[in-house]
């Protein structure tokens, strides 16, 4: 094999590979691969794997030695330590889709799960990180509401989401007792307990720093979209506005 622009890898090939290549789990992307494979049948899984990769040319005998296809290590390398990385995860109705994109050295790597112990990774061109899918999602909604940025604990937004559960009043006042407006309250305990579109969109400068990694989520009804937003991971402290569709075309590019 040779200019793999892309492969596709079962969670067991998956595991095969980054362990082989001494690569962490890949982060933001479906369940970590050790998961679902009993201790137990670990040998025997990464057997079945490694003959796999075998006898799809992924990997070859070189002397007596297992041999990589480079393209394919410089796929794995660029996600297991991109430069940059978006994740977004999205709900709409019964549809689901979570997407990957990294970004390292000269390469753009798309990340996504085809299946459910399915990866695929490939190589694309110019990508726009993500841009592109979350302009189709967002695409003829019509937001014209907007709030001042009220700062909020991580517990009290969980109080409130468990609240809308019940008692839709009680969400209300607990919504504004964090300092939102009467009217914009009852639009957040809305979108907490029944939004027609959730995304959650983490961008990553580096894994390892903390401080540059942020987290939104979005809660959207046909008119309204609620932006909570952590810019530290770990942090208690999140932003929470209500924004136009002007304000989150300037946060999505």
């Amino acid at each position: 094999m040779s200019d793999i622009k892309q492969v596709e890898l079962s969670q067991e090939e998956l595991l095969f590979l980054l362990r082989k290549l001494q690569l962490p789990d890949l982060s933001g992307m479906g369940k970590q691969p050790w998961q679902g494979i009993p201790e137990e049948k670990s040998f025997e899984v990464m057997m079945e794997a490694g003959r796999s990769l075998l006898d799809r040319e992924i990997q070859h005998l070189n002397d007596q030695e297992l041999v990589i296809e480079p393209d394919v290590i410089a796929l794995l390398e660029a996600c297991a330590y991109p430069e940059k990385m978006v994740v977004i995860n999205y709900r709409l109705g019964d549809r689901i889709g979570e997407i990957c994109y990294c970004r390292r050295d000269d390469k753009e790597i798309k990340h996504t799960l085809p299946s459910a112990r399915v990866h695929l990774f490939e190589l694309v061109d110019d990508s726009d990180m993500g841009q592109g899918i979350l302009q189709d999602l967002l695409i003829d909604r019509q937001l014209n509401k907007s709030s001042h940025v009220t700062t909020a604990r991580h517990d009290d937004l969980n109080q409130v989401k468990d609240l809308t559960q019940g008692s839709m009043v009680k969400a209300t006042e607990k919504i504004c007792e964090l300092g939102i407006e009467p009217e914009a309250a009852d639009r957040l305990a809305m979108a907490f307990a029944n939004s027609e579109l959730k995304i959650r969109l983490q961008v990553y400068f580096d894994l390892k720093v903390p401080s540059k990694q942020t987290v939104i989520s979005l809660f959207i009804r046909s008119d309204s979209c609620w932006m909570v937003t952590s810019s530290v991971a770990g942090s208690n402290a999140l932003q929470v506005k209500e924004v136009t569709s002007e304000e989150l075309n300037k946060v999505i590019q």
